[in-house]
């Protein structure tokens, strides 16, 4: 998604990376000119194979390939290490907006993706309740029977720790 034109722009710069700055809009420019750049050059995007932007960083012989979205939590939020993810809120991808952008668990992170219903999980984190809250009452085969899966999914999902975010 692209700023409103009501909408004033904050600029920081890029955690290190001197040369760029990042937007709370989540565009990048150039802070600096240099060989062939200007200075407050908005950077071209790219688009990764699961819908993220990206965006390529340069530093003389040094260069680096980044999701936009890290790149502007690591400026304007500062790195969380006890949760490493960035979730976008609106589950849209392209909107980099501040606003749409929140530190989260990798935990966290499975289940939004899920619950917005992008995620492959093959068991959702209620059917793992209910796999590990029935062990000698209900086998694995049975599970798998009721539940279309293999017999080694149903163990694994055993074996897991419970989601504190489903505790009852």
């Amino acid at each position: 998604m692209r700023k409103s034109s009501s909408v004033s722009e904050r600029w920081l710069p890029v955690v290190d990376w001197p040369d760029y700055e990042v937007s709370d809009q989540g565009r990048m420019r150039r802070a600096a000119g240099g060989q062939g750049a200007r200075k407050g050059k908005i950077l071209s995007r790219h688009i990764s194979n699961k819908g993220y932007d990206l965006v390529r960083l340069y530093s003389g012989a040094r260069q680096a390939t980044f999701l936009v979205h890290r790149l502007e939590m690591l400026a304007f939020v500062g790195p969380d290490p006890d949760r490493p993810c960035v979730n976008h809120k609106n589950s849209v991808r392209a909107d980099n907006r501040l606003e749409n952008l929140e530190w989260c668990t990798y935990s966290e992170n499975a289940y939004l993706t899920f619950a917005a219903g992008r995620g492959h999980a093959i068991l959702n984190p209620y059917q793992v309740i209910a796999i590990q809250g029935t062990r000698g009452l209900i086998g694995p085969q049975e599970w798998s029977r009721r539940l279309g899966v293999k017999v080694a999914t149903i163990k694994k999902a055993r074996q897991r720790k419970p989601n504190p975010m489903f505790a009852a």
